[in-house]
């Protein structure tokens, strides 16, 4: 990085989080988030015990050393991930602008997960709680049928919270009342960020392409790399800080809250299955994008003092959902602040534009299908995009900007030594396995059809359906749109290259 000091050094002036203990909390926070809650138990449970020894491997194969690249560029640069990549090389300039759309696409889902939770939670005042008891038909002592073939839960979650529809085609208007959390959630998120950064056991599993595959993406998601969430919070720490530490805290509290938030989930469906005695019971609860959510109210009910519980553990659900948000948004308006330096002198006013913005973006995730439109972006679309990212920011820094010149870099800007295996992990490691990962996705994606599942009203259960023709093309263009950035940005470099050779030639 010495070649680039001097736009380094023109940062020396931002802002730095008023100590340690602010900045790490900020980035386990980004990182515990409602993705370790939301989708690592279904994952687990579906995957067998060999998903978490997967997912162990690849943390620290994988996980950990592309945690410390993403934090250690972002410390050392002091800069967004749109100028950072610039700096180590030009060729990749754009990764930083792809990193910026996951960002922000992430970004409108993951809001709305956070307006489900905010939802249970104001309806957790009520007492006796909603979804503890199937309705009455109207002028009927009857229990509606459609609800008792199922559960109370599962009945509210998809009924009364969702209003899903039975297939994706089938759509209407935004869902009223999760218009009004959604409305809520982004008011909350925008004013913390106005205020500031002070604010805030199946073994044939080992074998199989499609596990690994999802435990990657599971891993990268769940961590939030590739996300430039990371390199933008490590941007305002001073750079003598101890990234290599920071990494291995973040990664392994990552690890612990999505084991714990698995055993806990897979204590109460276990005790619903005893009570139930159906053996179907868990893979019935454990579906689609509400694993959490109808999981907590399931046990909230059978407590005494449910409200209580509802409370608090709806709160934290919140809690969670709000870290996350403030990182991702983070991830936003950093990079853009980092790009075009006149946004700097209205910093409030551009973080409510992105926040008005986002949230009239979103509202689409909440119309009665608005779910299966969040399943198609998550379970088909954002694996591809985070791979592609890391492998660029993996490649650039290893074998452009060059690993063991990195590694004397953050000697020197630490004033201690870091094990040489980070380079071997970086050089070889990292980029073949960020490699299969992507191809295994492409090939995934090309062979097999693209489901969801949906809600179906007559028999009370979710089946399995195909996106229609719309929908993959819908997705294929997100994903082009997405990746984008990174050529377009890619061609105007090679051409000022060839230029430059050409000139030079001639001159010779």
């Amino acid at each position: 990085m010495g070649q680039d000091e001097p736009e380094v050094e023109a940062c020396s002036d931002r802002p730095s989080w008023a100590n340690k203990i602010e900045y790490l909390l900020a980035q386990v926070a980004f990182s515990m988030g409602l993705s370790t809650v939301w989708r690592f138990p279904y994952l687990c449970f579906h995957n067998g015990g060999c998903f978490l020894i997967m997912y162990t491997v690849l943390l620290f194969l994988v996980g950990v050393p592309l945690l410390l690249l993403e934090m250690a560029v972002g410390q050392r640069m002091r800069q967004g991930s749109t100028v950072v990549w610039k700096i180590i090389s030009p060729w990749i300039g754009g990764v930083g602008y792809t990193s910026f759309m996951v960002c922000f696409i992430v970004g409108l889902y993951y809001s709305v997960l956070m307006a489900w939770s905010l939802f249970y939670l104001g309806q957790s005042f009520r007492f006796p709680l909603p979804w503890a008891l199937c309705p009455l038909l109207r002028n009927s002592s009857n229990f509606d049928p459609e609800c008792t073939r199922t559960t109370s839960t599962v009945y509210f979650w998809y009924r009364h919270v969702l209003k899903a529809t039975d297939e994706i085609e089938i759509d209407g208007p935004p869902v009223l009342h999760l218009s009004v959390s959604l409305f809520v959630t982004w008011s909350i998120i925008c004013i913390s960020m106005v205020k500031g950064l002070r604010f805030t056991g199946k073994m044939p599993a080992l074998y199989s392409v499609e596990v690994w595959r999802r435990t990657g993406n599971q891993l990268f998601l769940s961590m939030g790399s590739g996300f430039g969430s990371f390199t933008a919070i490590s941007s305002y720490i001073p750079r003598s800080n101890n990234c290599v530490m920071d990494a291995f805290v973040v990664a392994l509290l990552n690890l612990m809250t999505s084991v714990t938030a698995t055993v806990f989930v897979f204590a109460i469906i276990g005790h619903m299955a005893t009570k139930e005695n159906e053996k179907c019971y868990l893979k019935k609860v454990m579906e689609g994008p509400g694993v959490a959510i109808v999981a907590f109210t399931d046990i909230i009910s059978l407590f005494s003092g449910s409200t209580f519980w509802a409370i608090i553990i709806f709160l934290f659900l919140v809690s969670m959902g709000l870290s996350t948000m403030i990182g991702i948004l983070q991830g936003i308006i950093t990079p853009l602040q980092d790009t075009f330096s006149s946004l700097q002198k209205h910093t409030k006013l551009f973080t409510v534009s992105v926040c008005v913005l986002m949230f009239l973006s979103s509202l689409v995730f909440v119309k009665p299908s608005g779910s299966y439109y969040m399943n198609l972006l998550d379970d088909y679309w954002v694996s591809l995009p985070l791979f592609f990212i890391l492998i660029l920011e993996n490649m650039a820094m290893a074998w452009i900007y060059g690993a063991r010149r990195f590694l004397a870099d953050l000697i020197i800007t630490l004033g201690r030594p870091i094990s040489p295996i980070y380079r071997w992990l970086w050089c070889f490691v990292s980029p073949f396995v960020l490699l299969v990962l992507f191809v295994s996705t492409v090939i995934r994606l090309y062979v097999k059809g693209i489901t969801y599942f949906a809600w179906n009203s007559s028999t009370s259960k979710e089946v399995i359906r195909n996106y229609p023709s719309w929908a993959k093309v819908l997705l294929i263009l997100i994903i082009v749109i997405t990746i984008l950035p990174t050529p377009a940005y890619f061609l105007p470099v090679m051409m000022v290259f060839f230029d430059f050779q050409y000139s030079t030639d001639g001159d010779c």
